[in-house]
Formats: structure tokens, C-alpha cells, sequence
């Protein structure tokens, strides 16, 4: 379904108040690059490396490069250190091609292409598969029943184009394109600065139920 203009409006209005509400909270403390080692115990190579891996991002504070305290103590207390001898839960297989796992529950994927390289009508192939909970075309899903909702989010083009998006993805999964699925919610972003964009896009994540699949074009 398209989300209606009152409940756009409330997620957009969340997302500002809550980017209202960080701004005047306590600003993030920042260290320098050798207290930041000093604390992990590494040197400065590694650090480089972190950055450019995303594991440990750094920060511009005005022509100084800075690590966010945060950051660095999310490190410190082991959340996203991977043991070889740990043991840990494989995530279900919720999406494949033909036999190959392309989608597993809770990972991240990029589509990367040229201008013009059909991006998003494969995209809406993996939508309408989602919805469907089946094959469409090579694309098969299996999504837990709790996790049957699928968000689809466009930052770069308005209702009108979206619509049509919505009508294919409608089209491929069998159902008639001029009726609204339940577990199915677009939204289009365009008209709005980057920073309310992705404020919009943490609410809607947060605040849907049984979301299963998101979708982001463009951003």
C-alpha cells in the first residue's frame, strides 16, 4: 500500500522531532587519533585501515580527524568483535537465485549499476517476490510469516514514477495493480533534504511492524 498522507506526515514528523531532540542533547565527544589508539591498543596503520574498512569510521572535526568517543567504546566493550573460537547463530535464508543465497535475514546488499542497467526493475523483481513469498522470475522467497511486510523507499523520484514502480512490483507478483497490498509500503522522498530523508527512513524502520524487506532506491 502507499502510506496515507496522515501517517507520512507523522513519520516525517517523528523523524524531525528526533533530530530536533539530538541536537540538544550533550554533543558527542571526539578523541584524537592517538588517544583513540592508545585506548584500543593498535597503532595508526590500523586505524587507517578500520576507517576504510567502516569497522572504525573517522570523523572531520574542521581540518582535524577525530573518532567518536561512542564509537570507540562500542569497540572497547566487544559488540562487533567476531572470535574464531565463538559461536555464533546463522541468520535464515530468506532469498535466492536459483541455488544460490543472495539474501539472508538482517544482512545488508547493494545493487550497483551504470544509469540505464535495468537496476530497478530487478529490484522490483525482488520486491514482488518478497510480497508474493514465492518465485518471480529467478527470485525465490521464503520469508518468515512475522516477516512478511516490505518497505520500499525512493529518494529520487516523485508519486507519479513511484506509482508505476508500485504497479510493476504488483504486476510480477500476480496480484491486480489497482488494489493495495497490505504488506506492502511505499514511499517517495524526493522533496525532502537528505538529513529529514534518512531521519524518515530510521522512523519508518522503527516504527512498522513485521518488516522483513526494505528496499532503498537512490540514497
Amino acid at each position: 500500500m502507499i502510506v496515507s498522507k496522515d501517517d507520512l506526515e507523522c513519520i516525517v514528523q517523528n523523524a524531525i522531532d528526533k533530530l530536533l531532540e539530538q541536537r540538544e542533547n550533550k554533543p558527542e565527544v571526539f578523541l584524537t587519533a592517538e588517544e583513540t589508539a592508545k585506548r584500543l591498543k593498535v597503532d595508526r596503520s590500523t586505524l587507517w585501515r578500520w576507517n576504510k574498512e567502516g569497522y572504525l569510521v573517522a570523523n572531520k572535526v574542521g581540518s582535524k580527524v577525530r573518532y567518536k568517543l561512542s564509537d570507540v567504546e562500542r569497540i572497547q566493550k566487544g559488540e562487533s568483535a567476531v572470535k574464531a573460537n565463538g559461536t555464533y547463530e546463522q541468520s535464515p535464508v530468506v532469498l535466492m537465485v536459483d541455488d544460490a543465497t543472495i539474501g539472508t535475514l538482517g544482512n545488508f546488499s547493494a545493487s550497483i549499476g551504470k544509469a540505464k542497467s535495468k537496476k530497478t526493475f530487478n529490484v522490483t523483481a525482488i520486491a514482488a517476490s518478497a510480497l508474493k513469498n514465492g518465485t518471480v522470475l529467478k527470485y525465490c522467497s521464503s520469508f518468515p510469516e512475522n516477516k512478511r511486510t516490505v518497505l520500499y523507499i525512493d529518494t529520487e523520484q516523485g508519486r507519479h514514477h513511484c506509482q508505476k514502480v508500485l504497479k510493476r512490483i504488483l504486476r510480477l507478483a500476480g496480484l491486480p495493480d489497482d488494489k493495495n497490498p497490505e504488506n506492502l509500503i511505499m514511499l517517495a522522498l524526493r522533496k525532502y533534504a537528505p538529513p529529514i530523508r534518512l531521519a524518515i527512513v530510521e522512523q519508518a524502520i522503527g516504527t512498522i511492524p513485521d518488516l522483513g524487506l526494505v528496499i532503498i532506491d537512490g540514497i
